[in-house]
């Protein structure tokens, strides 16, 4: 990978250069299809590969270039992921589709607790977004997706003990968060 290329590159994009963003693409595609390949079926990689470069390139101002290029690109990636897997997951229908036509009742019901579930998933959500992106991740694959600290010390390019701090302080911070909405 050519580290050094990237910031010019950058430079050229964010002052109107499209071709430029060729670069990129070159420099980071394989290690962006990498990370993806590790979180999605084979048959996704490109699409949500394509979709990672397709944020990054709308998002490009965003980048303030203190961390990491490869990082910050890395966390799209993962939520690029992350969000793939949440469309996988997600029930095609409300549960109330699943009941006896003849159990209004049971529909009703089935109907609440789909809603209830969408609030709280909501709530979760709103609070995961208030959290800095590397705080969000770092939660995201530790216990959203189960890997183990050594894998996601590997991921986001981190240290174990920094990955288990920040796990740490993560957890409270999104507590807190949780408790303010709660009292909103």
């Amino acid at each position: 990978m050519r580290e050094e290329a990237t910031p010019a590159a950058l430079r050229a994009v964010l002052n109107g250069d499209t071709e430029a963003f060729r670069a990129i693409l070159h420099d980071y595609g394989p290690r962006v299809e990498r990370l993806v390949s590790a979180h999605v079926l084979p048959h996704e990689i490109p699409e949500v590969a394509q979709e990672t470069f397709v944020r990054a390139y709308k998002s490009l101002r965003s980048y303030d270039g203190r961390g990491s290029f490869g990082r910050w690109l890395a966390v799209i990636a993962l939520r690029c992921c992350y969000e793939r897997l949440r469309e996988r997951y997600r029930p095609e229908g409300a549960f109330a589709s699943l009941t006896a036509e003849d159990g209004e009742e049971e529909r009703l019901t089935d109907q609440a607790s789909w809603r209830l579930y969408e609030e709280e998933s909501e709530r979760r959500e709103a609070a995961l977004g208030r959290l800095e992106p590397r705080d969000r991740m770092v939660l995201t694959l530790t216990f959203l997706e189960g890997r183990s600290v050594a894998e996601t010390a590997q991921l986001m390019d981190m240290s174990e003990i920094n990955v288990r701090v920040r796990v740490h302080r993560s957890k409270a911070r999104l507590r807190a968060i949780l408790e303010r909405l709660d009292a909103e």
